[in-house]
């Protein structure tokens, strides 16, 4: 509906009204999102800490960031960020900045973040107890920052193929590290640039002429007190990116890097002297994936004198409604992640690695995806996705078994019917996903709150009912009648009162 524009209203008057018109207490759903009241005032606290040191506390102003935008200033910017953050953390003793995103950069997050996030996880998973006291303990204290180095220019999670060789020298007790090919350039790591003094280098190791498979090892990459990079190390940051300016992501090149032999993290396998490979009782040798598992209004005229907000065109609700959607039901799956993270890093400690395959193909599918029914009918919903997992993945195996039958091999079995695998991959996800939203709403307390989320699990699920979308399958076999596919269409604009608040910046 259109309204007569009122230009005596300043931003911060016209975003008071448009929450003023939530049908839902903005603080309980902000409760919902982080937990509890106590958790989201030390969250605000923090953030008003931090904000002063840099002096960013007023939101009406644009940050430095914004007219100083060489890449030397983004960066010099993201380590003030970055130690404040830090400091706070450490003083306060709360977690809230292992991925330390300013509010107004949208996605920039600083040079310090992928230490705690992938470093000290990497540490905290394969590290020895001996080597945890040598690095996890400065490393937890601020006192070194790290880098994870596993991506190579031609090689990004698919660690089998990385190229970067780790040989063990029985004469000199050491290992060697080398990226012998312009491929296996150690490419695009966090902190590596500049930042990270130190970084674990993921590499499959060889000894005595035999490989053992990718392994992760301890590198130091320079002098903590001058910056300088050690002898056969040399790098350089990959420069603008369209994102994460403020982290100094790298290129890295080694030429027979000497390492001593006990800065291999030996928590799961360690190499004798003699160079006897050991491997630990139950370890998994795929130990180390545990850490990869680790995602304005503007207005337009319509008739002279008027403007309608863009949030008032149909065609936004679906991509905004949607995507709000999306968002909301990733953050309740994300809950069910971290607690099966816990249990895999709880079994691995103890060398059970049997829930790995599930873990990982849980936390994969999340990250690959980084109703028009009213509340009495979603069990009936809940059904509809689950047949549609058991049917699109009992599908694509019957084709993959066919074709290996007929004598095609599993690549070009794989290639063939990829688009089927992924729709197969997409539906076993979100089917969990509804499940831990439908779990997740009936357990909001706030009537008003608990209304809204309903309102968008309706729109979570009514987006994968659309036939233009991913709702044939529903369609197909009988599960959805024809007449609900028109329903979705038509339906996306019943849910548009509250989405301003719902997305709004005081709640996340």
């Amino acid at each position: 509906m259109a309204s007569k524009r009122d230009d005596s209203l300043s931003p911060s008057e016209m975003m008071a009204n448009a929450r003023s018109r939530a049908s839902f207490d903005i603080e309980a759903l902000t409760r919902v999102i982080h937990g509890d009241a106590d958790t989201v005032r030390r969250r605000r606290e923090a953030w008003a800490r931090v904000e002063a040191v840099l002096g960013t506390s007023d939101t009406l102003r644009l940050p430095q960031q914004y007219a100083k935008t060489s890449r030397e200033d983004l960066y010099i910017d993201g380590l003030r960020m970055g130690k404040a953050a830090w400091d706070d953390r450490a003083k306060s003793g709360h977690d809230f900045f292992g991925w330390m995103t300013p509010r107004l950069t949208l996605f920039n997050n600083g040079a310090f973040g992928l230490s705690t996030s992938k470093f000290i996880k990497m540490l905290e998973l394969m590290a020895s107890p001996e080597q945890k006291l040598r690095w996890l303990v400065p490393a937890t204290k601020g006192q070194i920052n790290g880098a994870h180095m596993q991506t190579e220019l031609g090689h990004g999670t698919f660690m089998r193929e990385l190229e970067t060789t780790a040989t063990f020298n029985e004469s000199r007790d050491c290992f060697l590290l080398n990226t012998p090919t312009l491929s296996s350039t150690k490419f695009w790591p966090g902190a590596m640039g500049f930042a990270a003094p130190h970084g674990i280098v993921m590499a499959p190791l060889t000894v005595k002429g035999k490989e053992y498979g990718v392994h992760p090892f301890m590198v130091q990459l320079r002098d903590i007190d001058t910056g300088e990079a050690f002898e056969g190390l040399e790098f350089g940051d990959i420069g603008p990116k369209l994102s994460h300016n403020q982290n100094d992501n790298g290129f890295a090149r080694l030429n027979d890097v000497v390492i001593p032999r006990d800065s291999m993290l030996s928590a799961q396998a360690s190499v004798a002297r003699d160079g006897t490979n050991a491997r630990r009782a139950n370890a998994h040798e795929k130990a180390s994936y545990g850490t990869i598992k680790q995602g304005n209004f503007t207005h337009g005229e319509d008739a002279p004198g008027t403007e309608v907000a863009i949030i008032r065109y149909r065609s936004q609700h679906y991509h905004l409604l949607t995507t709000l959607a999306k968002a909301y039901a990733i953050l309740f799956a994300s809950r069910h992640c971290k607690a099966a993270q816990r249990d895999f890093d709880k079994r691995g400690a103890e060398g059970d690695f049997s829930t790995m395959q599930s873990a990982h193909a849980l936390t994969a599918g999340e990250e690959f995806r980084c109703l028009l029914y009213r509340p009495h009918e979603f069990e009936h919903t809940a059904s509809n996705f689950q047949h549609r997992a058991q049917h699109l993945i009992g599908k694509a195996e019957s084709r993959l078994a066919q074709g290996l039958k007929i004598g095609e091999t599993k690549a070009q079995v794989w290639n063939q019917h990829i688009v089927l695998l992924t729709s197969a991959a997409r539906a076993h996800v979100e089917y969990p996903m509804l499940l831990d939203f439908i779990e997740a709403t009936e357990r909001v307390e706030d009537a008003a709150v608990g209304k809204v989320l309903c309102k968008l699990r309706s729109v979570f699920a009514l987006d994968d009912h659309e036939p233009a979308v991913h709702g044939r399958p529903f369609i197909r076999r009988g599960r959805v009648p024809l007449r609900h596919s028109a329903r979705c269409r038509s339906g996306y604009h019943k849910q548009s009162p509250s989405t301003t608040s719902a997305r709004d910046d005081r709640a996340h």
